[in-house]
C-alpha cells in the first residue's frame, strides 16, 4: 500500500498555481481562506508543510472518551485520545472525516474547530474557540477546496 500510495503525487493545484504566481488560479474566497488559515482560524499551527500535516498526533477533542488513540500504542498518557494529524490535500474529496469516520462533511469539520472541539479532557491547548462567521467558514472551505487535484487511478490488469 505504502507503494502505491507514493505514486498519488498532489502537486498542480490551484493553490499550487497561485503560489507559482497565477493570481488568477484561486477566486477571492479561496484567497480569502487562505488568509483565515494562516491567521485567525490558526489551521496552520499543525497543518503545515507541503502536504499540510505537522506529522504530528494531537488531542483534537472530538471521539469517544475510551479511545486511547497514540497514548494507547506507546503507553504515554499526554498522547490519550491523540491522532495524527492528517495531510489536507485532495481533502475534500476524502469524506468522511475524523479518525473515526463520523463526520461527514468538511462544512462540519470546520464547525466542530470553530467550537473549539466537544471534549476537554486532555484537549491540545492549540484546539479552542475561533470565533469564525458563516462567510468565514465558506472561505475557509473554498480554499480546502483549491487544494484538490482529481487523480485518476486505473486498476493494474492481472495477467492471465
Amino acid at each position: 500500500i505504502a507503494a502505491f500510495e507514493r505514486t498519488l503525487v498532489v502537486d498542480s493545484t490551484p493553490f499550487d498555481r497561485y503560489m507559482a504566481g497565477d493570481l488568477q488560479a484561486m477566486g477571492a474566497a479561496a484567497v480569502r481562506g487562505l488568509a483565515l488559515f494562516r491567521g485567525k482560524a490558526e489551521c496552520i499551527n499543525c497543518h503545515d508543510g507541503p502536504n499540510f500535516t505537522d506529522e504530528s498526533f494531537h488531542n483534537i477533542g472530538h471521539g469517544r472518551r475510551n479511545d486511547p488513540g497514540r497514548g494507547g500504542i506507546i503507553n504515554e498518557p499526554t498522547l490519550h485520545g491523540a491522532f495524527k494529524t492528517p495531510g489536507l490535500r485532495n481533502v475534500v474529496l476524502n469524506a468522511p472525516y475524523m479518525h473515526d469516520g463520523s463526520i461527514g462533511t468538511l462544512e462540519e469539520v470546520l464547525h466542530f474547530y470553530n467550537r473549539g472541539g466537544d471534549q476537554a479532557e486532555n484537549r491540545s491547548s492549540l484546539i479552542r474557540p475561533l470565533g469564525l462567521d458563516a462567510g468565514e467558514i465558506e472561505d475557509l472551505l473554498a480554499f480546502l477546496g483549491a487544494l484538490t487535484q482529481p487523480l485518476s487511478i486505473e486498476r493494474p490488469r492481472i495477467p492471465e
